[in-house]
């Protein structure tokens, strides 16, 4: 994420929250959705990186080619071999 806000904010605007999509976001943000949820709280990069709702700060202009770069460094990690 390079910048911006980052949070529930459909909440805010009294969106209806699916409890499907609660779990996601309980399981995706730990603790601290609880806060996010019950008082709409938007963080910025360096906040929602602390608390673990992103997983790296990367500059605007190194956001498409550092996406882009993820799959293939995913697609080269092996499962270990299976024993019989």
């Amino acid at each position: 994420m390079p910048g911006g806000l980052i949070g529930l904010s459909e909440v805010a605007v009294g969106v209806p929250f699916p409890v499907a999509a609660l779990e996601i976001c309980r399981y995706a943000m730990g603790p601290s959705v609880t806060r996010a949820v019950l008082q709409a709280d938007n963080s910025d990069v360096q906040s929602a990186s602390k608390r673990g709702w992103i997983d790296e700060v990367v500059s605007p202009g190194d956001l498409v080619t550092r996406a882009a770069g993820l799959p293939a460094q995913w697609g080269s990690t092996r499962p270990p071999p299976t024993r019989r």
